[in-house]
């Protein structure tokens, strides 16, 4: 039998990582009532593990967006998380900052792509 193991939950721990370096809201839902008058808000969210070294670590895409008041204020923003998350061991360069305006909110926004490796966990 193999072993059973577990992949940990990227999303979340970019999430506090960021929410532990920033001072801005960090969360995977962007809240209802945003707009662009709003603080400015970072978005993360887990776009899928492309490959792994089964059964020891993945290798998981983690998109990060910034919605702001500003495209001057959302591609700083999002420079700042990108800078931070390549400082991290677990974490490479994928893409690089994408501004754009949100479709839903009309609101300037800026994304990257950051390659995070994670360790499973053995299923007890």
């Amino acid at each position: 039998m193999k072993l059973a193991v577990e992949v940990p939950d990227v999303e979340r721990s970019t999430v506090q990582l960021l929410d532990s370096l920033t001072t801005h809201t960090v969360g995977v839902n962007l809240p209802d009532a945003w707009s662009a008058g709003s603080a400015t808000f970072v978005q993360v969210q887990w776009d899928g593990t492309p490959s792994a070294v089964w059964p020891v670590l993945v290798r998981a895409t983690v998109r990060v967006t910034v919605f702001a008041g500003s495209p001057t204020v959302a591609k700083g923003v999002a420079a700042r998380c990108q800078g931070l998350l390549l400082a991290e061991d677990a974490y490479t360069f994928l893409t690089g900052i994408l501004p754009a305006r949100d479709p839903d909110t009309r609101a300037p926004i800026a994304s990257f792509t950051v390659r995070c490796t994670a360790r499973t966990a053995p299923i007890t």
